[in-house]
C-alpha cells in the first residue's frame, strides 16, 4: 500500500524537473550568445557581420545602431538585397527611436514600452520570445487596449521561429483574434503583415514590400518626408 505514495512523489519529482529545465532552456535562449563572426563587411549603410548558421536559428537580426548580423547563405543569396533593407530600417529605429515611437503613436496609434501591463499574466511573460530588432521595449498597445506580443508556441521546447502572436484586450482581460479595425488599417485585401507582433517588424516589413494598406501609405510618407529613404541604400 506504501507503493503508490512513493510512485506519486516520484511522478511529481518528475514533472517538477522537466519544468526547472524548461525554465532553464528559455533563460539560456534570451541570454545566450551562440553567434560566431566568420567575416565583417562594411556597407555605405551600416556592418554587417557574417554568422554561422546556429546564431539566432541563422535569423538576420541587429544588434545595435550599426550592426547587421546574417549567415553567409541569406548574404550570397537572392533575398540579400532585401533582407538589408529590412534590417536598416531596424538600424534607422535603433538610431532615431523617439522619432518611431512618435510616429507610433500619432500615426498608428500604437504605444511601445519595455515593461507589459501589471495585471497581464504571468505566464505570458515568461514564454515572451525575444527579438534583438524590438528588445528595447517589446511590448506594443495599439489603441491603448489590444497589447500584441510574440510567445513561444511550445514553451517546452522554445524556437525563435515557431511562434504564436498574441493579443491581449487590457479591457476584457483576456486574449482575443486580430481585431477587424486593425485590419482595415493595417492590411489591403488579402495582404496582411506578416510579422505583426510590432510596429518596429511591421514597418520594416512593409517599407521593404508594400502592402497598399492605409498603415503602410502612412508610413511611406513619413519615411521619405523624414528622409531616411537616402540613408538606407
Amino acid at each position: 500500500m506504501k507503493k503508490q505514495p512513493i510512485l506519486l512523489l516520484y511522478i511529481v519529482a518528475f514533472v517538477v524537473c522537466l519544468s526547472l529545465i524548461g525554465g532553464i532552456y528559455v533563460w539560456w535562449s534570451f541570454t545566450a550568445d551562440e553567434c560566431t563572426v566568420l567575416e565583417t563587411i562594411q556597407t555605405p549603410n551600416g556592418m554587417v557581420q557574417i554568422v554561422n548558421d546556429g546564431c539566432k536559428e541563422a535569423l538576420p537580426h541587429t544588434t545595435d545602431k550599426n550592426t547587421i548580423r546574417m549567415t553567409k547563405s541569406i548574404w550570397d543569396g537572392s533575398r540579400r538585397h532585401d533582407v538589408l533593407f529590412h534590417e536598416r530600417v531596424h538600424l534607422e529605429q535603433k538610431r532615431a527611436a523617439h522619432d518611431w515611437k512618435e510616429f507610433y503613436r500619432r500615426y498608428w496609434e500604437y504605444d511601445i514600452s519595455a515593461s507589459p501591463p501589471t495585471d497581464l499574466p504571468k505566464k505570458y511573460i515568461e514564454h515572451l520570445r525575444p527579438n534583438p530588432d524590438t528588445k528595447a521595449e517589446p511590448w506594443a498597445l495599439w489603441r491603448r487596449r489590444y497589447l500584441f506580443f510574440p510567445n513561444y508556441a511550445n514553451s517546452q521546447a522554445p524556437s525563435l521561429k515557431n511562434i504564436r502572436v498574441q493579443i491581449w484586450d487590457v479591457h476584457e482581460k483576456r486574449l482575443v483574434s486580430v481585431p477587424d479595425e486593425w485590419k482595415e488599417i493595417f492590411c489591403h485585401e488579402s495582404s496582411c503583415p506578416h510579422q505583426f507582433e510590432h510596429p518596429h517588424e511591421i514597418s520594416a516589413e512593409l517599407l521593404t514590400h508594400d502592402n497598399h494598406s492605409p498603415a503602410s501609405a502612412r508610413l511611406q510618407n513619413w519615411w521619405n518626408a523624414n528622409k531616411y529613404v537616402s540613408r538606407t541604400p
